[in-house]
């Protein structure tokens, strides 16, 4: 009988450690990935107010301004702004670095954020 109250707090300890394993996961990636799908959204709301006479520049200039928000230092040469046949396509990537606990090691997580819009709707 001590046997099974043994096992069953060893089965509870573990328990315990995993949610509060999974809560500090989501704890430290949650907002990474928040911050990403704001991002993706702010990219949308650019492209969406792009009409034909838009440059390519300009483009990259907003998308830099957004992604300054996100503390994401992105160079001109890192966002591409291609004008395919009457449409507009924007694709850049970044990278986020979590640390580890208890270590000097990090994460680093890839980002894409890719968006475009057809031009013939307008």
């Amino acid at each position: 009988m001590v046997k099974s109250r043994s096992r069953n707090y060893l089965v509870d300890i573990l328990v315990i450690l995993a949610l509060v394993t999974l809560g500090y996961a989501g704890y430290k990636f949650a907002p990474v990935y928040i911050d990403h799908y704001r991002l993706k959204n702010e990219v949308r709301e650019v492209v969406v107010k792009t009409n034909r006479v838009t440059k390519a520049g300009e483009l990259k200039a907003r998308i830099r301004e957004v992604a300054e928000k996100y503390q994401l230092l992105l160079e001109n040469d890192d966002v591409l702004v291609e004008f395919p046949e009457q449409a507009v396509k924007i694709r850049f990537g970044y990278e986020r670095n979590i640390p580890v606990p208890f270590s000097r090691k990090e994460i680093t997580i890839h980002f894409v954020v890719e968006d475009g819009k057809d031009l013939t709707l307008l």
